[in-house]
């Protein structure tokens, strides 16, 4: 059987990210014909040569401005200024759902940081779990950190395995080794250890997640439960939120216990129903300090209901 040439480019790409240990997620691919398009379409970011085909031109998120090599020469130089960051394409974004006017609530799938907080059983696990699966049916690599258990059927879906609860905890170097060879997205579930334990365990994590992600580009995503635990004022995690390659996802039911280099760091907050009435006076403030309503925070955080959720995103 012969294969079309674009299906064997896209294959041989295939091979070479795993040799690599890499993921398409972290590949920019540049083209020009019909038979580049496969393998445009699975990059991360699609570049079109100058004078691609019409198809070719349509589809890709970037194109070169000077023809042959001289374009790819300029393109990696730019990227080589903006320390390797490429912007988050528009086809690249994880749904949430709709607003009352109907239309698409979608956040980028890289490039940012994201804040899910709310009460328990108020839809904030369940908006961070779609969030997750999303990302992982979109082929990026997820690192969860999960303190109380309840990530763990995370472990049903493909490419995903769970440690700390039908299988022993790894050590944290141990689970950056995984991350970093496998094509695979790992929960790790801590209510094991104690609070202090699980402390000092997601600070080896971090350490050891932030080299192998400047070298590897994995994982793409770090999803952390219970989030005030570990990135309080003055905790030992906050530092590890500077690092440039990769994002976080953290989760709380008390916002108002992150410090507050949490909040420069985010581009994202997602918030559900919240009584408490600290937490109301905090997110309060956020929203204020934003001016993104037209009403009273307040009024705005009594409109929402289970299965409802507010976004609020920083202009950068």
């Amino acid at each position: 059987m012969v294969l079309p040439s674009g299906i064997t480019k896209a294959v041989g790409i295939r091979r070479a990210l795993d040799e690599l240990g890499r993921s398409e997620r972290n590949l920019i691919a540049f083209g020009d014909a019909e038979n580049d398009i496969p393998m445009l379409m699975a990059a991360e970011v699609g570049v079109a040569a100058r004078g691609a085909v019409p198809a070719v031109a349509a589809l890709c998120d970037e194109s070169l401005s000077q023809p042959g090599g001289a374009g790819v020469s300029v393109f990696i130089r730019k990227l080589l200024e903006h320390g390797g960051i490429v912007p988050t394409p528009y086809r690249r974004a994880v749904l949430l759902g709709r607003n009352s006017g109907g239309h698409l609530v979608t956040v980028p799938n890289s490039n940012t940081n994201i804040v899910i907080s709310g009460d328990p059983r108020s839809g904030k696990s369940w908006i961070a779990g779609l969030f997750a699966e999303q990302l992982i049916e979109e082929g990026y690599r997820l690192c969860i950190v999960d303190p109380e258990g309840d990530f763990a059927q995370m472990a049903q879906r493909p490419k995903v395995v769970a440690f700390g609860h039908d299988m022993a905890l790894l050590s944290p170097s141990a689970a950056v080794r995984l991350l970093g060879t496998e094509d695979l997205s790992i929960v790790l579930t801590l209510s094991s250890l104690t609070p202090a334990g699980q402390l000092n365990y997601v600070d080896q994590l971090l350490a050891a997640l932030q080299e192998t992600r400047q070298s590897t580009g994995c994982p793409h995503w770090v999803v952390i439960d219970e989030a005030h635990y570990f990135f309080q004022a003055h905790g030992p995690c906050l530092k590890y939120l500077s690092n440039p390659t990769g994002n976080f996802c953290l989760v709380t039911y008390r916002p108002s216990l992150l410090a507050s280099e949490v909040y420069g760091a985010v581009g994202a907050h997602i918030i559900t129903t919240t009584k408490v009435e600290e937490e109301r006076y905090f997110v309060t403030k956020i929203l204020q300090a934003h001016d993104h309503l037209h009403m009273p925070a307040r009024d705005a955080l009594d409109s929402l209901e289970l299965g409802r959720a507010g976004l609020l995103t920083v202009n950068s």
